[in-house]
């Protein structure tokens, strides 16, 4: 699968990137192929990275605000720290993966990370 093409690829750059987290007793539906990165490790901001991305033809997308940040809720629950989820919203990019996306686009998406 692209999913297990993208592992592959980019399993050279850990521990400064990897994919996120997957039970292995889950299935996935991989409507989105997330990775985790430690920017301030090496030096580069998210948007750095997205633009670097963007110029080579290769979109990318920050997926999902937390919820205590969405304006709705922030007007109803006032204001809260929610560590883990600022934390996981600060390090993820999620990555090109949709029906036309064949091998060769990982490769040449992870050789631009790279």
């Amino acid at each position: 699968t692209l999913a297990t093409a993208y592992d592959e690829a980019i399993a050279p750059l850990a521990p400064s990137m990897r994919p996120i987290p997957r039970p292995a007793d889950s299935r996935h539906a991989w409507h989105l192929y997330v990775v985790h990165i430690d920017f301030p490790g090496l030096s580069k901001t998210r948007a750095q990275l997205m633009r670097h991305l963007h110029q080579a033809g290769i979109g990318t997308q920050v997926h999902y605000r937390p919820i205590h940040q969405q304006p709705f809720y922030c007007g109803r629950a006032g204001e809260l720290e929610l560590n883990g989820a600022e934390s996981y919203y600060k390090k993820s990019i999620a990555l090109p993966l949709h029906m036309g996306a064949s091998l060769d686009d990982v490769r040449l998406i992870a050789g631009r990370i790279k």
